[in-house]
């Protein structure tokens, strides 16, 4: 038998695979922080949806507020912006096929002649951001009751 000098191909596998775990585990802890950011701005956007389904509906207007969440010492600013958008349902678009997509028969409201705006549904959008980026943004279609 020879004396060999060096690795062979199975210990040089076995190597880089547990540097890769070594660096997949060290790198999990970086990406905590903005997972647990998302989080929160998720919440956020479900809790303001929550507040605009509990609202009258003629109240229900664009809007921006700024919520701080503090965690373990940390706190981050989050802006909560509301977008909300008058529609009508058009019931000639919604054909005698059942797949016709509601969006379709959707319209943008239009105003009145005396300049109300009278829509039959509202389409709100809840997008939150912090830092400039938008982290969770949320839709829902309300009608008055």
């Amino acid at each position: 038998m020879r004396n060999q000098n060096g690795f062979s191909l199975i210990e040089v596998i076995i190597a880089v695979a547990l540097l890769g775990v070594i660096a997949l585990l060290a790198a999990v802890p970086a990406f905590q922080p903005d997972l647990y950011r998302v989080n929160v701005a998720d919440q956020l956007a479900e809790e303001q949806i929550e507040i605009c389904r509990n609202e009258e509906f003629e109240a229900l207007a664009n809007s921006s507020s700024q919520r701080t969440v503090t965690t373990r010492g940390v706190a981050v600013s989050y802006t909560v912006g509301v977008s909300v958008e008058g529609l009508n349902l058009n019931p000639a678009a919604l054909s005698a096929t059942a797949s016709t997509p509601l969006d379709r028969a959707l319209t943008a409201a239009e105003p009145e002649p005396d300049g109300s705006l009278d829509p039959q549904l509202k389409r709100v959008t809840v997008a939150v951001s912090a830092g400039g980026t938008v982290l969770a943004r949320r839709s829902a279609l309300l009608y008055p009751e």
